[in-house]
């Protein structure tokens, strides 16, 4: 468990050895990221990209390593269906908010998802994210319904949520019977 929490602080805090950055802050080409994927190692970053289509989501997906994609603040159900299918550690630290349709979309994602952007989480998403197998940081969050507890509770992979700033009495002792749901100490 220990050594799980520890690859998603180090994930958080990734070094920039190794990786493709890039200025590309108009949207993507298909070609572009089938480019970029092809000239990659390990982690393929590009924080100041701010649209994405559909072509180019399928294609960044291929990435065999690290996708973050820090820049985007808004997913369309269907960019979000291409990222999932994305086979490594996806960060997407520029979400502030999920809709139902891409929490949904994010099901199928089975490696370490980054949401750590996403200040509030419906009941709704929280519980269509509780079905994502690989280990999720959800850090940006501050608060969580007594629903949303309830659905995290039930995940088999870990979930980090230690910037709870508010939580119900009812809610704190929902997540602490999952030892895989990293919550603040004070709510412990």
């Amino acid at each position: 468990m220990r050594w799980i929490v520890i690859a998603i602080v180090v994930a958080v805090a990734l070094p920039a050895c190794g990786r493709v950055n890039t200025d590309d802050s108009a949207e993507l080409s298909v070609a572009r990221a089938k480019a970029l994927v092809a000239q990659s190692e390990d982690k393929l970053i590009l924080n100041d990209l701010k649209t994405l289509s559909v072509g180019a989501a399928g294609e960044l997906a291929k990435h065999q390593g690290t996708l973050i994609l820090n820049g985007l603040t808004t997913l369309s159900p269907e960019v979000a269906a291409a990222l999932a299918t994305h086979a490594g550690m996806l960060r997407l630290g520029g979400l502030s908010t999920l809709s139902v349709e891409v929490a949904e979309a994010f099901e199928k994602h089975d490696d370490l998802l980054i949401l750590n952007g996403l200040t509030t989480l419906s009941p709704e998403s929280a519980e269509l994210l509780a079905t994502h197998d690989g280990a999720m940081n959800l850090s940006g969050l501050t608060t969580l319904s007594d629903e949303a507890a309830g659905a995290f509770a039930k995940r088999t992979g870990t979930l980090l949520l230690d910037r709870l700033e508010t939580l119900s009495p009812k809610a704190a002792e929902t997540l602490r019977v999952n030892p895989r749901i990293r919550i603040p100490e004070k709510f412990r």
